[in-house]
Protein backbone atom coordinates (compact mmCIF):
# COMPACT_ATOMS: atom_id res chain seq x y z
CA UNK A 1 0.00 0.00 0.00
CA UNK A 2 1.66 3.26 -1.08
CA UNK A 3 2.03 6.18 1.32
CA UNK A 4 -0.46 8.94 0.47
CA UNK A 5 2.12 11.64 1.30
CA UNK A 6 4.85 10.26 -0.95
CA UNK A 7 4.02 12.48 -3.93
CA UNK A 8 3.33 15.68 -1.94
CA UNK A 9 5.70 18.64 -2.25
CA UNK A 10 7.42 20.21 0.78
CA UNK A 11 4.96 23.10 1.17
CA UNK A 12 1.95 20.80 1.11
CA UNK A 13 3.56 18.49 3.69
CA UNK A 14 4.31 21.43 6.00
CA UNK A 15 0.70 22.64 5.71
CA UNK A 16 -0.57 19.14 6.55
CA UNK A 17 1.70 18.88 9.60
CA UNK A 18 0.47 22.25 10.86
CA UNK A 19 -3.15 21.19 10.34
CA UNK A 20 -2.60 17.91 12.21
CA UNK A 21 -0.88 19.68 15.12
CA UNK A 22 -3.91 21.94 15.54
CA UNK A 23 -6.28 19.00 15.90
CA UNK A 24 -7.04 17.69 19.36
CA UNK A 25 -6.54 13.95 19.41
CA UNK A 26 -6.85 13.20 23.12
CA UNK A 27 -8.61 14.35 26.25
CA UNK A 28 -12.05 15.85 26.57
CA UNK A 29 -13.45 17.78 23.65
CA UNK A 30 -16.22 20.25 24.41
CA UNK A 31 -18.63 20.74 21.58
CA UNK A 32 -19.86 24.31 21.06
CA UNK A 33 -23.54 23.33 21.21
CA UNK A 34 -25.97 23.63 24.09
CA UNK A 35 -27.47 20.46 25.45
CA UNK A 36 -31.22 20.03 25.35
CA UNK A 37 -31.28 18.93 29.00
CA UNK A 38 -29.52 22.12 30.11
CA UNK A 39 -32.04 24.29 28.26
CA UNK A 40 -34.95 22.37 29.81
CA UNK A 41 -33.50 22.85 33.30
CA UNK A 42 -33.15 26.60 32.74
CA UNK A 43 -36.84 26.98 31.84
CA UNK A 44 -38.23 24.90 34.72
Amino acid sequence: MPNKYQDWDKEKLIAEIKRLKEQKTYGLVWEPKTEEVVEKCKTR
